[in-house]
């Protein structure tokens, strides 16, 4: 191997470890548009989750809320279902709570729907699956 083509070599390997740790920064909402998986939002993603080119889900929720407990297995499986239908966020009301003003959430668990960045519908409470499926079935259907 000549010396230009090893030169190469560490200069491209140099440029994939970039890329990686950059695209590990955004792993979470990049790969969770696709395998189905609900991203945490907070301050630093949650504008780049809302603005996705898919309908959005976001559950505002807390950890001492049993309510919000009660859903999440619910948003959980229609995570996997819709993968790479729609995307997922939670966002923990007690440590954004800025967030959670901004869009006038008063009560928790609350389901905002979002497309292409605003928010379109929304549900409150422990509602179950169907009602939180009958909303995103509209939002595909362009309802």
């Amino acid at each position: 191997m000549d010396l230009y083509a090893m030169e190469d070599d560490e200069e491209l390997q140099e440029l994939r470890k970039k890329r990686m740790a950059e695209l590990m920064k955004t792993k979470g909402s990049v790969d969770a548009k696709m395998t189905g998986d609900v991203i945490k939002a907070d301050s630093g993603n949650f504008n780049e989750i809302i603005n996705s080119n898919m309908p959005v889900l976001v559950d505002f929720w807390a950890s001492w809320c049993p309510p919000c407990k009660t859903m999440e297995p619910i948003i959980d499986a229609l995570a996997k279902d819709y993968a790479g239908k729609f995307v997922f966020g939670k966002l923990n009301c007690d440590e954004e709570p800025a967030i959670a003003r901004q869009f006038s959430v008063s009560a928790i668990p609350t389901f905002i729907f979002f497309k292409n960045g605003s928010p379109v519908k929304q549900a409150i409470g422990a509602v179950g699956r169907d009602p939180i499926e009958k909303i995103m079935k509209s939002l595909l259907s362009g309802d």
